[in-house]
């Protein structure tokens, strides 16, 4: 932690410390805290500039100070369009309130997950109506009994319509239901020992093909009830589903190197500032600045390709269309990422001026001195990334050369591992 990020407070008041806090572009400055140039402070940097004029404070002051540069530098870095955004944000939210009069009513938090729900309610109510699954006959009823009621005969009218077969399969199998319940089965065999099969009488005749007429009907009925119900298969949009995922890939890749644009001149930007923190009033060279900016962008793709949750992230992001979220994510690893390597890459590029090995902080074992050479250091090959492999990169055994060549030390084992791209 800075010496000057510390400040001694009640022991019954815990305040977070101001570290690595760095000036945000948009924050409102606070009056009194501007640099000989005119640029705004904040964090650290605001803390030592205001640090000693505090000095005949009482230390429950100094504190509540403390903690105010430290909330407004954690917000002006999550949220880098400031409050106005933050309060744009949960006005939207507000807007999904069921009470539109008086939208504060209700918590945000239950705003939010009363409309979690019912979208996942509505979800899986279209997904069972989609692949045509029984279920969303209970939903319906448990929902709303009367309403399902009144829907059915419309429904049915409809499926007449739409598949007549079907229709009369289940119109026949209630009425013979029926007919057996009457007994009529049993009936027509009594019948059949008592009415001969022809008659020289005419009377007795019209009786004999009045009941061969209402036999052969239940007959029929009773073919149609025993005939499978006929219903179509679901349909599934097969073009759709073939081409869809063609079309939004190119739109998300098309996005993302759009966004990425508008992103790198702030990347390179921090890159500046925090190699010429570590220069302090020594120069660099054109063409050392070149080497530092490309060991910078060499250090930032190597451990982003290995970042999962990183990149997940960014995957929903672009098909969400979510820009702000998009560049808020990106440039917080960038700076991350400099800002811990910016003391070893420059230190890399001093040190080959002098024509001798850079200095480290890290003391590594003997096995690791000669990370690249495969031939002295026995390589595990993973399936992929380590952190798609459920493993976590020892990042005080791994330098970043071997990031890049998608080799790593992992947390708990020996032997480095190797991995191939997808």
């Amino acid at each position: 932690m800075p010496e000057e990020a510390i400040v001694d407070a009640p022991i019954e008041e815990v305040i977070e410390p101001v570290e690595g806090a760095e000036p945000v572009e948009g924050a409102e400055p606070i009056e009194g805290t501007e640099t000989d140039g005119g640029e705004a402070l904040s964090g650290a940097p605001l803390w030592k500039a205001i640090q000693q004029s505090l000095s005949t404070t009482d230390k429950k002051t100094v504190a509540q100070v403390r903690k105010a540069i430290y909330d407004s530098t954690e917000v002006s870095k999550r949220h880098p369009e400031g409050l106005k955004g933050i309060d744009a944000v949960l006005e939207s939210v507000k807007r999904l309130s069921a009470d539109s009069e008086t939208p504060d009513a209700v918590p945000i938090e239950q705003v939010i997950e009363e409309t979690v729900q019912e979208r996942t309610f509505w979800r899986e109510f279209d997904n069972e109506f989609q692949q045509g699954d029984p279920k969303i006959i209970g939903r319906m009823i448990e929902a709303n009994p009367e309403a399902f009621q009144r829907l059915v005969p419309e429904a049915i009218n409809k499926f007449a319509e739409l598949n007549p077969d079907g229709y009369s399969s289940i119109v026949a199998k209630a009425v013979v239901g029926y007919f057996q319940d009457q007994d009529l089965p049993l009936q027509f065999k009594l019948l059949d020992r008592i009415i001969p099969q022809k008659s020289d009488d005419p009377s007795v005749q019209q009786l004999i093909e009045g009941y061969s007429a209402i036999k052969r009907a239940f007959e029929g009925i009773t073919t149609m009830a025993n005939k499978p119900l006929a219903t179509p298969d679901v349909k599934k949009p097969e073009a759709t589903q073939t081409q869809q995922p063609n079309q939004e890939d190119a739109a998300t890749r098309l996005r993302d190197i759009e966004w990425n644009a508008t992103i790198a001149p702030t990347s390179q930007s921090l890159m500046v500032t925090e190699a010429q923190k570590v220069l302090g009033n020594a120069k660099l060279t054109a063409d050392e600045i070149g080497k530092v900016r490309t060991a910078f962008r060499e250090e930032i793709n190597a451990r982003v390709a290995i970042n999962t949750p990183y990149q997940n992230a960014l995957k929903a992001y672009l098909k969400a269309n979510n820009k702000a979220a998009y560049i808020q994510r990106v440039q917080s690893e960038h700076k991350k990422i400099i800002q811990g390597a910016a003391k070893r890459i420059v230190g890399d590029v001093l040190a080959a001026r002098k024509g001798k090995p850079a200095p480290t902080t890290v003391t590594k074992p003997a096995a690791t001195k000669l990370p690249a050479e495969e031939g002295a250091v026995k390589f595990e090959r993973i399936a992929g990334a380590p952190q798609a492999q459920g493993l976590k990169v020892d990042l005080a055994r791994t330098p970043q050369h071997m990031l890049v060549k998608r080799q790593a030390y992992i947390v708990g084992r020996k032997n480095p591992v190797t991995w191939s791209p997808k």
